[in-house]
């Protein structure tokens, strides 16, 4: 667990963040007294009034709630994004003052230069979010083709296995991108499907309200639906209900849990590592008794080597988002040995997902929304 220094910092550093934007902003208003006081009350309302809701949680009204949650996420794309604008157009500036490159102007029409500046700055953050939004609305299908040694006589000759992660369902993944989200699954024909954790966001308030259980119902696979915890489950603190969301949604919730499905393959799923107390893999495939292929679901894509170690023939996760944000992918890419897409690491095949739904905004910035469709084959000895 990180030290309360940790978020202090984190607090710090975000806000000073935060005043260099406003900062930046403030210079383009007009000189209006009344604007410049209804500025500063915004100002510090989008900066804090999200922290403040996540600290007080359930105390928080539904309604205002998925308010608070929808501004106060696009507030922090937007801030990241302001953010590397100001940082640029003041470095441009600082070489400007050595070197004398920049035409000296003071207006622009009826706006003053730095008015013009800031516009600017909005107009192309906003066109960037458009981009995300249309991005984010074009569900990729990851497609992923494995054959294997199979010796069960009661093996299919195929298995059209569908992964879907991080749908975060909630205050922004609402009722009519649930319906689209299972209607796009339901079309790839899935034998089993498999959601790979965080399939609530952090409150399961809008998701019973919205009664988003009455949704799932209608995925299509006769092998079954399956699912694991993610962090946001357990960042929910109310793991019994999201326990019985699942079991209303026909939705069977592995944790930690070994079955052997329709003879044909051995599912593990692994209770999210926020759980410190989960069984180590090794446990878990030690109840494995037979030779049929061995499916895990993990959401934290962490350990891919304890994986191979333990015979594991195919793992799917999520959580990475794949950075869901630019430059954020950048930094993601570099976090996990896979962040995104198929690997195959001695044996062992892995897939992680970039998430069918987000975090925050309905925006894909240099990434996508996917599901994945694995073709698993079986091939006779």
């Amino acid at each position: 667990m990180r030290s309360p220094f940790f978020f202090i910092l984190m607090l710090l550093v975000y806000s000073l963040a935060s005043f260099y934007v406003l900062f930046r902003f403030w210079q383009a208003l007009p000189n209006i007294k009344v604007v410049k006081i209804i500025y500063i009350v915004l100002a510090v309302l989008i900066t804090y009034l999200y922290l403040f809701s996540v600290l007080l949680h359930h105390d928080v009204p539904l309604s205002l709630s998925r308010v608070i949650e929808n501004v106060g996420s696009i507030w922090f794309i937007f801030l990241l994004y302001a953010l590397m604008a100001f940082i640029l157009i003041d470095l441009v500036r600082l070489i400007n003052c050595f070197f004398r490159f920049l035409p000296n102007i003071q207006s622009i029409g009826v706006f003053r230069t730095w008015q013009v500046v800031a516009m600017s700055v909005v107009g192309v953050i906003t066109i960037v979010f458009l981009i995300g939004y249309v991005n984010f609305r074009n569900i990729d299908i990851y497609e992923i083709d494995i054959t294997l040694q199979q010796k069960s006589p009661d093996a299919k000759q195929e298995l059209n296995i569908v992964v879907a992660s991080d749908l975060h369902l909630g205050n922004t993944i609402r009722k009519k991108t649930t319906q689209r989200f299972v209607e796009k699954i339901n079309s790839l024909n899935p034998d089993i499907v498999l959601f790979a954790g965080d399939v609530i966001n952090s409150d399961m308030r809008p998701v019973e309200a919205l009664q988003l259980d009455e949704e799932l119902k209608k995925l299509q696979a006769p092998m079954g639906v399956y699912a694991v915890l993610g962090n946001h489950e357990y960042i929910s603190r109310d793991v019994a209900a999201v326990t019985h969301f699942f079991k209303k949604a026909n939705i069977v919730l592995l944790r930690d849990n070994v079955l052997v499905i329709d003879k044909q393959l051995t599912l593990i799923g692994r209770d999210d590592r926020s759980n410190q107390s989960r069984k180590p893999l090794h446990e878990l495939v030690a109840q494995t008794k037979n030779d049929l292929p061995i499916l895990l679901i993990d959401h934290q894509p962490y350990n891919l080597d304890e994986a191979v170690e333990n015979n594991v023939t195919l793992m799917v996760s999520g959580h990475t988002h794949n950075g869901q944000v630019w430059p954020i992918t950048w930094i993601v890419e570099n976090m996990y040995e896979l962040a995104h897409g198929y690997m195959q690491k001695g044996n062992s095949h892995f897939y992680v997902s970039s998430g069918l739904g987000l975090w925050g905004p309905l925006l894909r910035i240099g990434s996508k929304s996917e599901i994945g469709l694995i073709r698993l084959r079986f091939a006779e000895n």
